[in-house]
């Protein structure tokens, strides 16, 4: 605005810059507040507490599901088990099934208690087997027709623990199988299952694939299924397990389920706090995302009944945007859920659960205090014009006086103008007095503004002409200042030095956040600082990122540390041992990998309690270590990886182990029958960079020299060695190969003669063990790891049964030949396994000889027992290896052998040694009177068969003779001639002695 003369009027030139004043006041509140992203943060925070909902739920839904899995692996192995027992055979049971359909009658029987069991433990809404056979269609084999004989039964409480089974029901299965059961009949119990009532499982599918793969292990061929309809309408996921034989065939199909509202009642949406706008559900993922192929939902979800799926890549992996066909929107995290035993033989495709909120819903908050930003922002707008408007009104006449009065005045404090009474000039006063007032109120209701939001924040204004900093109330406080009547200026040499300080202690890794640790009587803080420059000021804003910072350094130290002991896990203990190589190049360093060795006794005495307290105490042991510059890790259950470098030599890092390690014995844990039990453990060793430069192999050297340990003097420590590793490094490395070998009976038998030297003829057969896998090359390799993962039994159990198996597969060509097979001490075979042993092969029994071997693990008590149990059922008994070094002697008197096999470092060359004939002859002039008959082991040739049976011998057995064969041979005419000769020459003295 102008005047008649062309000047800027006094309205105009006061109206100008109050307005451009007004107007950067809000545009530097608006830019601060911008920059700290408020709005964005809190939409952030939303969606980080929304995923960690969904992953913890998330993890839940997938454990049950993988147990599940599991109990339902257990039970097919246990009816598998039960059919084999009830049938008498392991394999052809497809076969027979189809051959003999009444057979099916007799393993639904024999599967009833496993399936029951499995219900007992209340994780399951059902379970089920399914053969391959139907009373009702004879011949249609591999679920081809529209029914099947099985057992379904449904649990109707999973909360009850009834011993009478009254809350089960039988949904389909022979009617027999509610007597005595406490079973009861479902509304639509059928004999036999109908097909079509699980129509979509996969049932046929499975069954077609496992005969594909018979060689898999049973618990990897699993597939969950979609939910099916059950015969009331519920619907429920299935998983499905083969029945198979020894062979791999399978007959039948065994399985488990649970409901939709079983699990639907597990999933509570309004946990996620939205009410009744949140929802969760099961999906299957297509492209890594949620898909519109929905399994199950909880909750009202709002994309009707497709969407299109929109990553939202800012908010971090597996959030999404949903539209919905209804043109609703929703915004979700997902969780992809990992299903074990599945995939094998049957796709399986990926599952996850995904939970959220319609977007408007989910981002209310942040779009509440948006909303409240722009009201106050143009309310203090229009304050400000408004009165800008009313002051520019008032004339000054005296201007130059007031000028100065104006240019004297502080404009960070209420302006007081001395009155002139002259009323244009007053009425300016009143009007610049009244702005000057205004404006602080409005700055001071833009503060009140920001502090509605409740977000810890604070503002300043640095004024270096002036020589002092602006501060808000917040900042007060937060500085630990006092305020001087009711201004909030600060001394700007005061600001500077605690913001000096700040500058001092920047966050490392993180831009523009500081700790403030000089503020006395006030815990630590960590704060955003940023700053905007004007033409003669700074502005800035200052934030509390301490919830925000310690929420950050918690979720650190909880992904790299072991919750029970504080100490270090796997992945954060290989990055910190990186960061020191990086740091201390070319130093000497030791990697020890510790195993406790009293957690499983005290576990199984005192309770899991008192093991951790075990564990803890052994982890405070170690962590004497990081006195000493180490790093500390439990590496899993009761095993710990300690990493110390950083010395010249490797004595003195040897020197701290040993130190360390003596001081364990007097480190004891207090056990609640007033017994202390000291911390014991065994440690293995290994040198870098000497053994290796890769960590990971360092540890794996470590865990080998501590596996010896174990073997040798268990609570001890010793140093890796690697011409033992490249020895027996398969020890700690084929266990996935033997539990193979196991399961697929990978070994066959070799058979040496034992002569009678009488007849010259073969009395009998040794059956000996030959591996039949590239993994493992000879008996003593078996049984090396056998030990090692102590799974003596199982082998034990498999020896048996192998060659029993084979003697009734062979009896023709045995004639009345006895066989020979070697059994492993202290390993004696549960009494189920006995009698399945005396079902099946009661008639061979005198047809077997055990040969029984004391050796220094032998557990005496055990022996004797062992061998009751063998003259119970009917074997004789040799004792193996006399004379090798241990207490045969003890054996042969506990046992009464029939049989005494001299061991062969005795018959070696016995010709030529006279001693070893006298002691020889001395054995045999003990056994002979006591009936027990000598068997001469390793004979080699002629001079020390010859000499044998001058000794008193009654049978022969060597490479001689004959070497082990894949089947049952004679031995040479000539050798059988030379030996009958023998035997008939000496025969008087034989009787005389």
């Amino acid at each position: 605005m102008r005047s008649a003369s062309g000047k800027l009027t006094i309205k105009s030139m006061l109206l100008i810059p109050m307005l451009a004043v007004n107007l950067m006041i809000v545009a530097i509140f608006f830019v601060a507040l911008n920059a700290s992203r408020v709005n964005a943060r809190v939409r952030e925070a939303e969606v980080a507490t929304l995923y960690r909902a969904t992953v913890a739920r998330g993890e839940q839904v997938e454990q049950r599901f993988n147990n599940l899995a599991q109990i339902a692996a257990n039970m097919a192995l246990d009816m598998q088990a039960s059919v084999e027992l009830a049938l008498g055979r392991a394999d052809g049971l497809n076969g027979a099934l189809q051959e003999e359909p009444h057979l099916a009658a007799a393993v639904l029987d024999s599967c009833l208690s496993d399936l029951v069991n499995t219900l007992r433990l209340n994780e399951a809404t059902g379970a089920f087997v399914l053969l391959n056979v139907s009373a009702g269609e004879p011949g249609s084999g591999g679920f081809g027709g529209s029914q099947v004989s099985g057992l379904y039964v449904n649990d109707l409480d999973l909360t009850a623990s009834n011993a009478r089974n009254t809350d089960l029901v039988l949904v389909c299965g022979p009617g027999q199988s509610l007597r005595g059961t406490g079973l009861r009949p479902d509304d639509n119990w059928t004999e036999e299952m109908r097909l079509d009532r699980l129509q979509g499982s996969g049932v046929s599918e499975l069954f077609g694939a496992v005969s594909a793969d018979s060689a898999a292990y049973t618990g990897a061929l699993g597939h969950w299924s979609r939910p099916v309809s059950r015969a009331d309408g519920t619907e429920a996921f299935l998983y499905l397990l083969p029945l198979r034989d020894y062979s791999g065939v399978p007959y039948g199909i065994a399985g488990v389920e649970v409901t939709v509202d079983y699990l639907t009642s597990r999933l509570e949406p309004s946990e996620l706090g939205y009410g009744e706008d949140g929802f969760y559900a099961v999906t299957r993922f297509a492209d890594g995302g949620p898909s519109p192929d929905l399994l199950m939902s909880a909750g009202r979800s709002v994309t009707g009944a497709g969407f299109v799926r929109e990553a939202l890549a800012d908010y971090g992996e597996n959030i999404y945007r949903l539209q919905g066909d209804n043109g609703t929107s929703s915004v979700v995290a997902a969780y992809p859920m990992r299903l074990q035993g599945t995939g094998r033989v049957l796709e399986q495709p990926e599952w996850g659960l995904m939970a959220g909120a319609a977007s408007d819903v989910l981002f209310a908050d942040a779009d509440n205090l948006q909303n409240l930003f722009l009201v106050a922002f143009v309310a203090a707008l229009a304050v400000g014009i408004v009165f800008s408007i009313f002051g520019s009104n008032i004339i000054v006449r005296p201007i130059t006086r007031l000028a100065r009065q104006l240019q004297a005045a502080d404009p960070d404090v209420e302006i007081e103008l001395p009155r002139t009474r002259i009323q244009e000039v007053d009425m300016l006063i009143d009007s610049i007095e009244e702005l000057s007032g205004d404006l602080m109120e409005t700055a001071h209701r833009t503060t009140q503004a920001i502090e509605m939001t409740e977000m810890a924040i604070g503002f300043l204004e640095i004024n270096p002409v002036m020589e002092r900093v602006y501060l808000t109330d917040y900042l007060f406080g937060l500085f630990g200042l006092q305020k001087e009547g009711e201004s909030n200026f600060i001394p700007l040499d005061l600001w500077n030095e605690m913001y000096d300080r700040l500058m001092e202690n920047e966050e490392p890794g993180l831009e523009n956040i500081y700790l403030m640790d000089f503020v006395e009587q006030q815990p630590f803080r960590w704060l955003r600082i940023k700053t905007a420059l004007s033409a003669e000021r700074t502005f800035g804003i200052i934030i509390d990122a301490t919830d925000e910072i310690l929420e950050k350094k918690q979720l650190e130290f909880e992904r790299d540390t072991d919750p029970l002991t504080g100490l270090l896990n796997r992945q954060a203990f290989f990055a910190q041992a990186e960061e020191k190589l990086q740091e201390l190049p070319g130093k000497a360093g030791v990697m020890l990998f510790a195993d406790l060795d009293n957690l499983k006794y005290v576990n199984d005495t005192y309770g899991h309690d008192f093991g951790d307290r075990y564990i803890k105490a052994a982890a405070n042991v170690f962590g004497q270590y990081t006195q000493h510059g180490g790093i500390v890790s439990r590496i899993s259950g009761d095993e710990f990886a300690i990493f110390l470098y950083g010395a010249d030599t490797k004595d003195a890092l040897a020197r701290v182990v040993s130190e360390t390690y003596a001081s364990m014995d007097s480190v004891t844990i207090l056990l609640p029958d007033g017994m202390e039990i000291p911390i014991r453990c065994s440690i293995g060793f290994s040198w870098y960079p000497d053994d290796s430069g890769n960590l990971e192999q360092l540890l794996k050297y470590a865990d080998f020299a501590m596996y010896e340990t174990k073997r040798s003097v268990k609570g001890s420590i010793r140093e890796f060695n690697i011409d033992s590793y490249l020895k027996n490094s398969y020890l700690v490395e084929k266990n996935e190969e033997f539990n193979q070998f196991i399961e697929q009976n990978q070994v066959s038998y070799a058979f040496q003669p034992i002569v009678d030297i009488y007849s010259g003829a073969v009395f009998a057969y040794e059956a000996l063990m030959r591996p039949e896998t590239p993994e493992f090359e000879t008996p003593f390799q078996v049984l090396q790891i056998a030990r090692s993962q102590a799974k003596l039994y199982q082998i034990e159990r498999m020896t048996v049964f192998n060659i029993l198996e084979w003697l009734d597969n062979n009896l023709v060509e045995m004639y009345d030949q006895k066989l020979f097979l070697n059994s492993i001490p202290n390993q004696m075979l549960s009494q189920r396994d006995l009698a399945e042993l005396e079902l099946r092969y009661g008639h061979l029994m005198s047809r077997l000889v055990v040969e029984i071997t004391e050796d220094e693990r032998s557990d005496a008590e055990s022996l004797i027992e062992k061998i009751d149990v063998i003259r119970r059922m009917g074997p004789a008994i040799a004792v193996d290896d006399f004379g090798a070094g241990y207490s045969n002697e003890v054996i042969v008197l506990n046992s009464n052998p029939n049989y005494i096999k001299i061991d062969m470092s005795l018959v070696s060359d016995i010709s030529n040694d006279h001693n070893k004939q006298k002691l020889v002859e001395n054995i045999i002039g003990y056994a002979h009177p006591l009936g027990i008959k000598i068997i001469a082991e390793g004979i080699e040739s002629r001079e020390e068969a010859e000499m044998m049976i001058q000794l008193g011998a009654d049978y022969l057995q060597g490479f001689y003779l004959g070497r082990p064969e894949r089947r049952a041979t004679e031995i040479p005419d000539e050798i059988s001639e030379f030996i009958r000769e023998t035997a008939a020459r000496y025969r008087d003295r034989r009787s005389n002695r």
